[in-house]
């Protein structure tokens, strides 16, 4: 997701799209600093070492992909959205 982030934020650079550009880092860079925070608070712990597919040294809870996947990919077509001037793909307030 940080590959993903860092991309969609150069091509909203380029686009002359900064302030959007900015969000998606600020917001990918957030996500990873509440993943760190939550892992901390939580603490839990992995499954035993004979049960696990992978070695992972990190607290199992919360689920780090699932943050960061919403949090960018939610943040991409949300500046999408806003940004399409197509009237199929607009949203309108009621």
């Amino acid at each position: 997701m940080a590959v993903l982030a860092l991309i969609g934020a150069a091509v909203l650079w380029r686009l002359r799209r900064q302030a959007e550009a900015a969000l998606v880092v600020i917001a990918a860079v957030g996500s990873s600093l509440l993943i760190t925070g939550f892992k901390k608070l939580y603490g839990r712990d992995r499954p035993p070492v004979a049960q696990r597919l992978t070695v992972e040294t990190n607290a199992a809870l919360p689920s780090g992909h699932s943050l960061g996947s919403l949090v960018v990919l939610g943040g991409l077509a949300t500046v999408v959205v806003l940004l399409t001037r197509r009237p199929a793909v607009q949203t309108r307030g009621p």
